[in-house]
C-alpha cells in the first residue's frame, strides 16, 4: 500500500507576525505626522503665551482658552497615534461622511478669517483696510492667503466629488503646509512672541492647520463622522474667539 501523497492537499498558512495583513497605511502620513507636531507645539507655545499675558484678557479668558488648548493638543496626539495603527485606512472617497468633512474643511479658512472681521469677504474691505496700523506689513499677504484658502479647499471639494478623492485629500496636506507659513503680524499678545521670533505669526490658521489634516485622516477611513464632528468643533472654536476680538470682549 503507498502512502498518500498529501502534497496537493489544502494546507493553512500560519501568519507571518512580520508582514502587515491589516492594510495600508496613512498616504502622506510622514507629512500629516510633522505638520501635526508642529501644530502641538505652536499650540503649546499659545498656551504659555496666554498664561504669562493673562492679565490683559478678561479673568475668565485664560484659564478657558488654557484649558480648550489642551483639548486641543490631547486631540492632535490621539490622531498622531491614530494614523499609525494599520488596517484602518480607505481609498480616499469611499466612506462614509465625506460631504461633511468637505463642508467643514472649507469653511475651516472663512471661520480663520474672523479673526480679521472677516476680510477679505467684505464689501467694505476698503475701509477695513484704511483702518489697518501703517506699521503691520503682511495684511496683504494675510489677506490673499486667506481668500486663496477657501478657494482653494472648495476647488479640492469639487475635484473629490468628480471622482478624484485621493488628489484631493492630497490638496488638503498641501494646502495645510502652506497656511503654517507666518503671515499675521498684528501686535496682540498672541502673536507678540511669534512677531520677535519669525517677524509674523502662524496662529491666525493654527485651527485650519489642523482642521484640514483631521479631514486628510477622515477621508481615508479614520473615524469619518467623528473626524467632520471635529473639525466642526474647531471650526465654532476659532469662530468664537474671532467674534470675540471683533466685539472687543476678548481684547
Amino acid at each position: 500500500m503507498n502512502p498518500i501523497d498529501n502534497s496537493q492537499s489544502p494546507r493553512l498558512e500560519t501568519p507571518d507576525p512580520g508582514v502587515d495583513r491589516q492594510g495600508p497605511p496613512l498616504p502622506l502620513r510622514h507629512s500629516v505626522r510633522f505638520l501635526l507636531v508642529a501644530c502641538a507645539a505652536i499650540a503649546a507655545i499659545a498656551g504659555v503665551t496666554i498664561h504669562q499675558a493673562r492679565v490683559q484678557f478678561p479673568p475668565w479668558f485664560s484659564p478657558l482658552a488654557e484649558l480648550g488648548l489642551v483639548f486641543f493638543v490631547g486631540l492632535i496626539g490621539w490622531y498622531i497615534w491614530r494614523i499609525h495603527r494599520p488596517g484602518q485606512i480607505a481609498p480616499s472617497g469611499r466612506q462614509k461622511g465625506a460631504t461633511w468633512i468637505w463642508v467643514m474643511a472649507v469653511l475651516s479658512p472663512l471661520c480663520a478669517s474672523s479673526l480679521h472681521q472677516f476680510a477679505p469677504f467684505r464689501l467694505d474691505l476698503a475701509a477695513v483696510w484704511s483702518q489697518s496700523p501703517p506699521d503691520v506689513k503682511f495684511i496683504p499677504f494675510n489677506l490673499l492667503l486667506t481668500a486663496a484658502s477657501v478657494l482653494g479647499v472648495g476647488a479640492l471639494a469639487a475635484l473629490h466629488f468628480r471622482g478624484r478623492g485621493r488628489a484631493a485629500a492630497t490638496g488638503l496636506v498641501i494646502v495645510a503646509y502652506v497656511l503654517l507659513i507666518p503671515n499675521d503680524d498684528c501686535t496682540n499678545a498672541f502673536n507678540r512672541p511669534w512677531i520677535t521670533w519669525l517677524g509674523a505669526s502662524p496662529l491666525m490658521f493654527l485651527g485650519s492647520n489642523v482642521a484640514l489634516l483631521i479631514g486628510h485622516c477622515g477621508l481615508h477611513g479614520i473615524e469619518p463622522r467623528l473626524s467632520a464632528w471635529l473639525m466642526g468643533l474647531i471650526n465654532a472654536g476659532m469662530l468664537l474667539l474671532g467674534l470675540g476680538h471683533w466685539t472687543r470682549v476678548v481684547w
